[in-house]
């Protein structure tokens, strides 16, 4: 084996370990990040059961105004004869 080829080799294991440990370290960086949202989401479900159950008693406790009741007025009918009349049914 010639030296060149030794020095090649060489070089491309140590681009081969330089690529092993930056996607290593990139897989890394997305496992902490995905454990960081998981927990943001954990907080976040948390605090909306907190606010629904605020809202809940706030709308329990608040008073919905009636709406004033409408009066309806009647007035008499003119007076319809129910005779019937010869001839006409």
């Amino acid at each position: 084996p010639q030296p060149q080829d030794a020095e090649g080799s060489s070089h491309l294991f140590q681009q081969v370990l330089d690529t092993c440990f930056a996607l290593a370290h990139r897989v890394e960086v997305l496992e902490n990040d995905k454990v960081a949202q998981q927990l943001e989401i954990i907080k976040l479900k948390a605090r909306m059961k907190k606010l629904e159950k605020l809202n809940k008693v706030v709308a329990a406790n608040t008073p919905i105004p009636a709406a004033k009741p409408k009066t309806l007025t009647i007035t008499a009918a003119p007076a319809v004869s129910t005779r019937r009349r010869k001839g006409v049914v």
